[in-house]
């Protein structure tokens, strides 16, 4: 795990002011570029019998869990 996941769980437990959040395509995630320029990175844990979330569920989840916290 990188040290910008490491830093996942500050994130949920006060999350910041103002944020944005980027999502990757299915198949390749975000790009080096994009991921070099974030602050923190996140993945959602699937079963291994899901091949991928659609961009609105993950989405979702994600907004739900930074809103949950603030």
């Amino acid at each position: 795990m990188s040290s910008l996941e490491d830093r996942l769980d500050d994130l949920v437990a006060a999350p910041p002011e103002h944020l944005a959040l980027m999502l990757g395509t299915e198949g390749d995630g975000l790009s080096r570029l994009v991921r070099q320029n974030c602050t923190y990175l996140a993945r959602i844990p699937i079963a291994s019998s899901v091949e991928s979330l659609n961009a609105g569920v993950a989405a979702g989840i994600a907004l739900y869990e930074i809103a949950r916290n603030r």
